[in-house]
C-alpha cells in the first residue's frame, strides 16, 4: 500500500515538474522575445534618427541650392517640381527629382506674388518595408533686386477704400494683383480687391459666403479661412476667378471652439482653435479641396491664436502663460507632439507669429515682439525683443525678411516698421498714425507696399508705401 502511494506521489511530482518546466520555458521565451524586440526597435530607432538627420541636411541643401539659382537670376526660378544637379560648378534644376543614396529629393516652387516664390524641399526614403520616411523644409525667396526700395522711415498712405455697410476688416492676404480680406460679419464677409493700381484699388466683390471669419491664408487657387461657425471651423474658398469666389469645401472640427489661425503648405492646412475640451491643433489634407480630411490633431492646453510652419515644425502663438510659443513636431501628422516651447515673462498672450528659415517672430498683447532662433526647434533661443507699446495684432515680413511690418493698437503709431537684420537688436524704422487700431497687415514685395485693414470707417482697407 505504502509502495503504491509512493509511486502515485512520485507521479504527481513528475507532473508538477513538467508543468514548472513548461512555465519556465514560456517565461524564458517571453523574456527572449522582449529582448529581441527591444534590440530590433532600438536599432530601428537609431537608424531612423540617423536617416532623419541626413534627410534634414539634404533638405537644407535643397533650399540653399534654389537660393543660389535665384541669386544668379530670379527668372531662373521655374515653377513646379524639380530635382537638383551641378553643371559648371553651379546648381541647376535637373529632372523632376534627384537621388542621393536611399534619399529622393524634390524641390517644389510655387508663386506667392510677382516677386516672391515659395520653395518646399521634400526628402523621402524607405525607412523599412512598412514605413516611408519624409522630411520637408520651406522658405520664401524674393526678387531682392526689385524689392525693398524707398524710405520706410516715413511711411505714407497710398490709398484707402471702404467696405460696404461699414464692415470692420479683420485680416488681409495678398497674392498677385489681388488682396483678400475677411470681415467681422456674416454678410459681405469675404472681399476681393484689385490692387494692380495701388493708388486706386477697386473692389471686385464683397461676398456673403462665410459665417463670421477670423483669419485666412492664400495659396494658389484657394483661400483657407478660419471661422467661428460650429459646423465649419475651416472653409476652403475657390478664388481661381477672383471676381467670383465660392466655398467649395469645409472642415468641421469636433466641438464648438472657434477656428483662429491658419497656415498652408502644399496640400496640408494647419488650423489652430480656441481652447476647449477638444484638441486645438488640426492638420488637414486639402488635396481634394471639396472634401478636407483630418490627418491628426493635438491638445495645446490653451488657445492656438496663430501658427507658422517651417519645415517639420509648427510654431504656435498661444495663450498658456508658461508656453507663449509652442513648437510642434508635424513630421508625422498622425502622431503630433509638443517638442519645445518658450516661457516669456509676464502673463500676456502671444497673438500672432511669422517666420522664415530658422527665425520665428512672435507678437504679444502687451506690445512685445520677440525674435527667436529655432535652428534647434526643441529649444528655441530668444535673440532679441522690441516694444511696440500696445497690442500686436498681426505681423508681416518684407524687404528680404529684414523688416517686420506691424499692425498694432498703439495710438499715433498703429502701423510700425522695424528692422530685424540684426535679430539681437531690432530697431525702429518708421510708423504711421491710423484713426483706429489696425487688425491685419500684409507686405507685397512686387510693389514694395503693405496692405492694412482696420475698423476705421470709411478706410477699412488701405495701402501704405515708403516715401
Amino acid at each position: 500500500m505504502l509502495k503504491n502511494n509512493l509511486k502515485k506521489l512520485k507521479g504527481v511530482y513528475g507532473a508538477f515538474a513538467l508543468v514548472e518546466a513548461l512555465l519556465a520555458l514560456s517565461v524564458l521565451s517571453l523574456i527572449v522575445g522582449s529582448l529581441v524586440g527591444v534590440l530590433i526597435y532600438g536599432r530601428e530607432s537609431t537608424a531612423l534618427s540617423g536617416s532623419r538627420g541626413r534627410a534634414a541636411t539634404l533638405a537644407e541643401e535643397g533650399l540653399e541650392a534654389v537660393r543660389n539659382i535665384r541669386d544668379a537670376n530670379f527668372s531662373n526660378l521655374v515653377l513646379g517640381a524639380h530635382g537638383l544637379g551641378i553643371s559648371g560648378n553651379e546648381w541647376v534644376f535637373s529632372g523632376s527629382s534627384d537621388t542621393t543614396g536611399i534619399f529622393t529629393r524634390t524641390v517644389e516652387l510655387s508663386q506667392v506674388d510677382a516677386n516672391t516664390i515659395q520653395v518646399v524641399s521634400n526628402i523621402s526614403w524607405q525607412q523599412n518595408p512598412q514605413r516611408l520616411g519624409t522630411v520637408s523644409l520651406l522658405t520664401y525667396l524674393t526678387n531682392w533686386l526689385t524689392g525693398g526700395g524707398g524710405d520706410w522711415s516715413n511711411p505714407k498712405e497710398e490709398s484707402c477704400s471702404s467696405l460696404s455697410g461699414g464692415q470692420d476688416a479683420l485680416k488681409v492676404q495678398l497674392q498677385g494683383d489681388f488682396a483678400y480680406v475677411v470681415t467681422k460679419s456674416s454678410s459681405r464677409s469675404f472681399a476681393v480687391i484689385d490692387i494692380s493700381d495701388p493708388t486706386n484699388p477697386s473692389f471686385l466683390v464683397e461676398a456673403s459666403i462665410l459665417q463670421n471669419p477670423n483669419n485666412l491664408a492664400v495659396s494658389g487657387n484657394y483661400a483657407y479661412v478660419t471661422t467661428s461657425s460650429n459646423s465649419q471651423e475651416l472653409a476652403v474658398v475657390d478664388i481661381s476667378t477672383p471676381s467670383s469666389p465660392s466655398v467649395v469645401g469645409t472642415f468641421d472640427a469636433p466641438g464648438s471652439a472657434d477656428g483662429l489661425g491658419v497656415y498652408v503648405v502644399g496640400s496640408r492646412v494647419y488650423l489652430v482653435r480656441a481652447s476647449s475640451s477638444n484638441n486645438e491643433l488640426w492638420v488637414i489634407d486639402v488635396s481634394n479641396p471639396s472634401s478636407p480630411s483630418s490627418l491628426g490633431s493635438l491638445n495645446l492646453n490653451g488657445n492656438g491664436n496663430e501658427i507658422a510652419v517651417l519645415g517639420n515644425y509648427a510654431y504656435i502663438a498661444s495663450s498658456p502663460d508658461s508656453q507663449e510659443l509652442q513648437v510642434v513636431d508635424i513630421s508625422n501628422p498622425s502622431s503630433l507632439s509638443i517638442n519645445g516651447s518658450y516661457n516669456l515673462s509676464g502673463t500676456s498672450n502671444a497673438l500672432t507669429t511669422t517666420g522664415f528659415d530658422s527665425t520665428v517672430i512672435l507678437g504679444r498683447g502687451n506690445g512685445e515682439i520677440n525674435i527667436f532662433n529655432v535652428s534647434n526647434p526643441v529649444s528655441p533661443n530668444l535673440l532679441g525683443s522690441f516694444n511696440a507699446q500696445d497690442s500686436v495684432n498681426d505681423l508681416s515680413l518684407g524687404n528680404g525678411n529684414n523688416y517686420v511690418f506691424i499692425a498694432s493698437d498703439k495710438d499715433s503709431a498703429e502701423f510700425q516698421v522695424i528692422d530685424i537684420s540684426t535679430p539681437s537688436s531690432p530697431t525702429f524704422v518708421g510708423s504711421f498714425d491710423w484713426p483706429k487700431d489696425l487688425n491685419g497687415v500684409a507686405y507685397y514685395s512686387g510693389g514694395n507696399m503693405a496692405a492694412v485693414v482696420s475698423d476705421s470707417n470709411p478706410a477699412e482697407f488701405c495701402i501704405v508705401s515708403p516715401q
